[in-house]
C-alpha cells in the first residue's frame, strides 16, 4: 500500500524511550505477533488480527526519531522532509496537474455538448420554448 502524497511517521521523546522496536514492529511481522500475544485484552486481539494488513502499510511508510529536547534525529528528519518535497515535485504534483487538466477537458466538452443542445433547441423553436439544463 502506498499513499498518493509523501508520508513521515515522525516519533519524538527517543530520548526517554527509543522507537527502535516501534519501527522493528512496522517492518517484522513476527516480532509485532509476539508484542500482542502478551496482550489480552480486545485491542491485543485486535491488533493481532491486523497484524498482516497493518505491516503491508508500514513497509512504504518513512520514519524519523528526534527528540525535540536533545534535537537528536532533527537532521535527519529535515532531510526527510527534502526527500519528501522532492517526492511530491516529481510524482504526485504532475498526476495532480495531468488529473486536473482532464478533468477541465471533460468539463470543456460538457459545456460545449450543452451549448450545442441550447443552440439547437432555439434554432428548432426561434428562440421560444428553450429548457435550460
Amino acid at each position: 500500500y502506498k499513499l498518493q502524497l509523501p508520508f513521515i511517521l515522525v516519533f519524538n521523546k527517543t530520548d526517554i524511550v527509543q522507537s527502535a522496536f516501534a519501527t522493528k514492529w512496522m517492518t517484522d511481522y513476527d516480532a509485532f505477533q509476539a508484542a500482542v500475544q502478551e496482550e489480552k485484552a480486545y485491542a491485543g486481539t485486535l491488533s493481532a488480527s491486523m497484524g498482516l494488513v497493518l505491516e503491508e502499510f508500514y513497509q512504504n511508510i518513512v520514519t524519523a526519531s528526534v527528540s525535540a529536547v536533545t534535537g537528536d534525529g532533527m537532521e535527519s528528519l529535515f532531510e526527510k522532509i527534502g526527500e519528501a518535497g522532492e517526492e511530491y515535485q516529481k510524482t504526485y504534483r504532475p498526476r495532480m496537474e495531468a488529473r486536473a487538466k482532464s478533468k477541465a477537458e471533460r468539463d470543456a466538452k460538457l459545456a460545449a455538448k450543452r451549448v450545442n443542445k441550447l443552440r439547437e433547441q432555439m434554432k428548432a423553436t426561434g428562440g421560444l420554448d428553450v429548457a435550460v439544463q
